[in-house]
C-alpha cells in the first residue's frame, strides 16, 4: 500500500493563491517556487529535497543570481526553508505546508470569535433580566425596567467587550509567538556566526596582514603559476587554498591538468574552491592526468 504524500498537490495549490491574494510576492519569486513546486511534486512530496540551480533555471528561466535572490524571498514569506550543503554539494530544500498553516489560523481566529460572542452575550443577558425581574417585581414597572435593562446592557457589554478581546485575541498571541521564535532563531544564527569567526579569526587576520606575494613567497615556480591562475580567474587567494593547491600539485596529476580544471570551473560559472576540487577528484578517478588525457577524453565522446 503506497505512502500518501506529505503534502497534497490540490490543497497546497489553493493554498498558495489564497496567500498570494493577500500577500505581495513578486513575480519571479512565485515563478521560482512553482518550479520547486513542480520538483517536489515529481519526488512525491519528500520533506527535504535537492534542487540544483541548473534544475530549476531549465524550469522557470531565471537565471543563477535571481534564484539565489528569490530563495531568500521565500524564506522571509516562510514559504520554504533552505539548508546548505557540504562545499561543492547542493543544499536542501523544504516546501512548508500552507493548507494546514492556513486552516490553523482559521481555526484561532474562529475560537477567538466564539469564545468573546459567548461570553459577552451570556454574562449581559443573564445578569439583566435577573436585576430587571426582581427589581421591577418589588418597585414596580418602571423602577424594574430601567435598572434591569441598563445594568444588563451596560454589564452584558462591557464583559462582552472585554472578556471577547482578551480571548479572542488567540490569532494575534499566535503570531506574536511566532515572531518571537524568529528572533530566537535569528539570535541563534549570530550566536553561531560570532562563534565561526572567533574559530577563524586567526586564518583571517593572516589573511588581512599578508598581501599576494608574501602567501606565495618560498613556493614553487609551479604552484606560484597555479595559484595566479586560480587569483585571476576563480577568486582572491587564501593561505588555505594555497595549501590546497600545493597537495594537489603534489598528486600524480599534471600542472596542465589542473589549470583545465580551474578553465571548467571558469566555463561552468562555478568559481568556487568546493567546485574545483569535486572536479579533480572526477577527473583523478577517470584516470585523467594531463590535459592531452582530457582532450583525447573528450574526443572519444564526441565520436
Amino acid at each position: 500500500m503506497s505512502k500518501e504524500p506529505r503534502i497534497k498537490y490540490v490543497n497546497q495549490m489553493n493554498a498558495f493563491l489564497n496567500y498570494l491574494s493577500v500577500q505581495a510576492l513578486p513575480v519571479k519569486a512565485q515563478a521560482m517556487y512553482l518550479a520547486l513546486f513542480k520538483i517536489n511534486n515529481t519526488l512525491r512530496w519528500k520533506e527535504k529535497f535537492t534542487a540544483p540551480l541548473d534544475t530549476i533555471r531549465g524550469v522557470c528561466r531565471l537565471s543563477n543570481n535571481d534564484i539565489l535572490n528569490m530563495r531568500k524571498v521565500l524564506i522571509e514569506h516562510e514559504l520554504i526553508t533552505y539548508e546548505k550543503g557540504k562545499p561543492g554539494c547542493t543544499g536542501f530544500y523544504t516546501l512548508l505546508n500552507l493548507y494546514e498553516k492556513e486552516m490553523y489560523e482559521e481555526e484561532v481566529k474562529d475560537s477567538g470569535n466564539e469564545s468573546g460572542n459567548d461570553s459577552g452575550n451570556e454574562p449581559g443577558n443573564e445578569s439583566g433580566n435577573d436585576s430587571g425581574n426582581e427589581s421591577g417585581n418589588d418597585s414596580g414597572n418602571e423602577l424594574g425596567n430601567e435598572p434591569g435593562n441598563e445594568s444588563g446592557n451596560e454589564s452584558g457589554n462591557e464583559s462582552g467587550n472585554e472578556s471577547g478581546n482578551e480571548p479572542g485575541n488567540k490569532g494575534v498571541i499566535f503570531f506574536r509567538e511566532r515572531k518571537e521564535k524568529k528572533k530566537e532563531k535569528k539570535k541563534e544564527k549570530e550566536k553561531a556566526l560570532d562563534v565561526f569567526k572567533e574559530e577563524n579569526s586567526e586564518e583571517d587576520d593572516t589573511k588581512k596582514e599578508l598581501s599576494l606575494d608574501e602567501m606565495l613567497k618560498g613556493e614553487e615556480r609551479a604552484v606560484k603559476e597555479i595559484c595566479m591562475h586560480y587569483h585571476d580567474n576563480i577568486e582572491p587567494l587564501s593561505l588555505k587554498v594555497v595549501k590546497e593547491l600545493r597537495k594537489w600539485l603534489g598528486t600524480d596529476l599534471d600542472q596542465t591538468l589542473i589549470c583545465r580544471a580551474i578553465d571548467e570551473a571558469v566555463i561552468q560559472d562555478r568559481q568556487t574552491y568546493g567546485f574545483l576540487n569535486t572536479l579533480l577528484l572526477q577527473w583523478q578517478g577517470e584516470g585523467l592526468r594531463t590535459r592531452d588525457d582530457f582532450y583525447r577524453q573528450m574526443e572519444t565522446a564526441a565520436n
